[in-house]
């Protein structure tokens, strides 16, 4: 499974994951009393299951996360309650579906993290083995969603060779592309679109931890993904969070999110003030530290031309945490 987390530091695959609103808070550790240990802060990741592919909810798959973790489901709808600053995988298993991992993520100091999951079935897992290739029950398969460095865009054109996965410094595995049929294709040698994603997959792989390294064109430095390869089962990734959650600032991210809104269709000078972090500030749009600012109102629709934002949005919620962050400019 892969999972969408937006304030992760370490991120599987797909996951935006962000402070949420529900569900409630969680009870902390052992009891209280002069000799009890203190409470152990715990956060819930919780959000839907989906299939890797159509991205359809996915009902009746159970939900692990190590044996620390309490994990619940229902319909597609998971909680998993952990420990904070706890490095963990989370997996789902299913009849008909691979045993599908996320890649390592360290949960937050926060109260509840909305996520999403992915989970792999057994026909998309035979469609990531090309014809002449074996599925080798000891050996795992890792799928990769390539997107830039900011999270914000595919990676189409990508050459096959800018992508490797390795283990202890050496490469293992092969690696191939997903086609616009949802296939690993061998004559595929540059990244394409399927399922509005451009897709990687390194099969056969040994278990164990391995770095995924995505080098995006004229990015010069790589991203670097690590996670474990499991027998027989998927590990999936995204090469966007490979390095490490972004710095929460307007130049690294908050800036693109409002620009892809449709905002930048108006906002770009012509008449109308741009949005730079300066002219948020000077309109008195952007009030740090207030949930209440202008910017977030008018992102809702509220007496403005509406965009595709909820409540709910991972991107809403993206701004939201950073405005709640006190609006770092860079």
């Amino acid at each position: 499974m892969g999972i969408k987390f937006g304030r992760i530091a370490l991120c599987g695959l797909f996951l935006s994951g962000c402070v949420g609103q529900a569900p409630g808070g969680i009870g902390g550790g052992p009891g209280s009393g002069a000799d009890a240990a203190p409470a152990v802060p715990q956060v819930i990741l919780y959000g839907e299951l989906k299939d890797v592919m159509t991205n359809a909810p996915v009902l009746g798959a159970a939900v692990s996360a190590g044996a620390t973790a309490t994990a619940t489901m229902t319909g597609a709808r998971y909680e998993v309650t952990v420990d904070q600053q706890t490095l963990l995988e989370m997996k789902a298993s299913m009849t008909g579906y691979a045993d599908t991992y996320s890649a390592e993520l360290l949960t937050e100091a926060a109260d509840n993290q909305l996520t999403t999951m992915f989970i792999v079935s057994d026909a998309v897992k035979q469609n990531l083995y090309p014809a002449g290739t074996t599925d080798d029950p000891t050996l795992g398969t890792v799928h990769i969603d390539l997107q830039s460095v900011n999270g914000l865009a595919t990676l189409d054109g990508l050459p096959l060779a800018n992508v490797s996965l390795l283990q202890n410094g050496a490469p293992v595995g092969t690696v191939y592309f997903i086609n616009n049929q949802g296939l690993a294709d061998p004559n595929q040698t540059t990244a394409i679109q399927y399922g509005q994603k451009t897709r990687a997959v390194v099969i056969n792989v040994p278990p164990g931890p391995f770095e995924v390294n995505v080098l995006e064109q004229g990015v010069p430095t790589p991203q670097s993904a690590k996670g474990n390869a499991f027998a027989n089962a998927v590990t999936l990734i995204e090469s966007a969070n490979a390095a490490g959650e972004l710095p929460l600032t307007y130049d690294a991210q908050i800036g693109a999110i409002l620009t892809g809104q449709d905002c930048g269709g108006c906002h770009s000078g012509n008449g109308t003030f741009r949005l730079t972090y300066s002219e948020l500030t000077t309109r008195n749009l952007l009030t740090p530290a207030d949930s209440n600012a202008p910017l977030l109102q008018s992102g809702l629709g509220i007496g403005h031309p509406p965009t595709n934002w909820t409540a709910t949005t991972p991107d809403y919620l993206k701004v939201l945490e950073w405005v709640e962050a006190g609006a770092p400019e860079n």
